[in-house]
Parts: structure tokens; sequence; C-alpha cells
């Protein structure tokens, strides 16, 4: 039942292929996907409470949107994250690499 509740699967020749580690795995990646959209929920609700946040006198904390949320300023540091992850895999390959080489040399 949970094979079909949580991972999408519909097919009983899928579901019998399934071994128990790969059922646990699955399980704590859906629990953990339930847990990312509860989170998102309540992002949600805080984010409805600051946009409508106002000062003493009445006037708005964030008169526009970009003093709100900073798409580009996000999407720069995201994709500078991810230049640095691939960066970082590159010099892992490239030891182990060197590491096997340095084996058979």
């Amino acid at each position: 039942m949970n094979c079909m509740r949580y991972f999408d699967m519909t097919s009983m020749a899928e579901i019998d292929r399934v071994t128990l580690p790969e059922y646990r795995w699955r399980m704590k990646a859906a629990n953990l996907r339930n847990l990312d959209k509860i989170h998102y929920i309540h992002l949600q609700s805080w984010t409805n409470r600051q946009v409508k946040a106002a000062r003493r006198n009445g006037s708005p904390v964030y008169k526009r949107f970009r003093q709100f949320f900073n798409f580009e300023k996000e999407e720069k540091k995201l994709l500078e994250k991810e230049k640095n992850a691939a960066e970082g895999a590159e010099r892992i390959r490239r030891f182990i690499a060197w590491k096997e080489g340095g084996k058979n040399g």
C-alpha cells in the first residue's frame, strides 16, 4: 500500500521487486518530502505575515517586492553555489585520477 501511496508505484511487479533496504530508503525520502511540504506551508504563512507588516505609523515595511525578495540576488547566490560544487567535483575527479595513475605507474 505504501509503495502506491508514497512511491507512485502502480505495477505489482514493480512493487514485488522492491527490496527491504530500498523500501526503507524510499520511506525515509517520502517522509523527508512530506516534511519539506510542511516547512513550505509554514514558510508561506510566515511570508504572508511579513508582507503585511507595517511600521507604527502604518506605512508598509516593504514598499517594493524586490525589497522583500530579490530574485536576481538569490539566483546569483544559487548559481555561484552550483559553480563551486562543480569545481569541487572536478578537483575530486582529478585527485582520483592522480591517485589511480600513481598506483599504476
